[in-house]
């Protein structure tokens, strides 16, 4: 049996192009989520709803029974129809998911925000952490030194907060784990704030990629989240060691400029000689890594532009994310080897 759908001008051009298969990618109460493969437009997750539901950006509403499906089970769009197991929706009209609205008064915005609030005082099942035990569990397993565990527990909170992935306010998660301290032969061992952020992104990116129907984050949201915290931390090292800047460079003189530009210069160097003539990577990886191993974000973005693509992306992501883990963890040994070399 045939039934029709609205379908959202976002996924026009999957439901429109050649037919294509997928498969269910999770049956939900009110929704159903279909995968489709990389050779599909994007988007290529597609959301089959009833009328009384929320309309996602990338849905099909339609009062088409939806019984019977199962997650795996095998799904087609296109040519204008959209079709899992039993289920097959003609697409007869479409809706534009991002309408321009006329200006908004502030009586409206005020009765909004009422109308808001009261749906949010009556809803089944309320947004946030409130009493839920994962956070007590997370900061127990931060206490005792149990990072399996704290990553296990930030796995499980991913979905419930309303933090920016949202996935149980992921960057409380990374804070509460970059606050475990192991402590080896008397030095302390942390992935600290960075590294622990690091780890709950890698967590909740995981996550999503097995679950893509949550955790949506805008691209270009997180463009700006991203250069907006570069240029703050950018502004907050150069106020807080501007003051001993000068006074080393009064002491030391050119040589500790010659020393910082040496430091920089050797490693990625030598970095650059093996990934082109010992592992052949193409210039955009092997730029793209050595941009990771220096944990440098301005120079990945220099990197983009030039290339006009995301392609050292795939490079700077893996070696940054392991850079970030060692690098925190190795500072203090660094330390401790200096000043044992100095007390001897």
């Amino acid at each position: 049996m045939t039934g029709t759908g609205v379908a959202s001008l976002a996924i026009r051009d999957l439901m429109r192009g050649p037919r294509r298969a997928g498969k269910v990618l999770a049956v939900l109460p009110r929704a159903v989520y279909l995968e489709f493969p990389e050779s599909a437009p994007e988007p290529r997750v597609v959301a089959i709803s009833p009328p009384d539901a929320i309309r996602l950006p990338n849905s099909v509403v339609t009062a088409h029974p939806r019984e019977g499906l199962e997650p795996g089970a095998h799904a087609e769009a296109g040519e204008g129809y959209v079709t899992a197991s039993g289920l097959e929706v003609r697409i007869t009209r479409w809706w534009d998911p991002s309408p321009v609205f006329g200006p908004l008064s502030r009586a409206r915005l005020d009765h909004g925000t009422v109308v808001l609030a009261r749906h949010y005082q009556t809803a089944e099942h309320a947004s946030g952490l409130a009493g839920h035990d994962g956070p007590a569990e997370l900061a127990a397993c931060c206490a005792s030194g149990d990072l399996a565990g704290a990553v296990e527990t930030a796995e499980v909170l991913t979905g419930l907060g309303p933090g920016l992935v949202p996935s149980g306010d992921g960057i409380v998660c990374g804070f509460l784990i970059g606050k475990i301290s192991i402590k080896v032969g008397g030095i302390p061992l942390t992935l600290a704030t960075g590294g622990g952020c690091l780890l709950a992104g890698l967590a909740f990116g995981w996550a999503r990629a097995k679950r893509p129907t949550f955790g949506q984050f805008d691209p270009a949201a997180a463009s700006v989240i991203k250069d907006l915290g570069l240029a703050a931390f950018i502004a907050c090292v150069g106020l807080s060691s501007g003051p001993q800047a000068v006074h080393l460079v009064e002491k030391y003189g050119v040589s500790l400029v010659i020393a910082g530009i040496l430091m920089t210069l050797i490693p990625a160097t030598i970095s650059l000689i093996v990934a082109f003539k010992f592992m052949k990577l193409p210039a955009p990886l092997g730029l793209g890594s050595v941009a990771g191993q220096q944990c440098s974000t301005p120079a990945i973005t220099a990197i983009q532009g030039v290339a006009g693509n995301t392609t050292p992306l795939i490079a700077y992501t893996i070696v940054y994310a392991l850079s970030n883990i060692a690098l925190p963890l190795l500072g203090p040994v660094v330390v401790a080897m200096c000043r044992s070399i100095g007390a001897s």
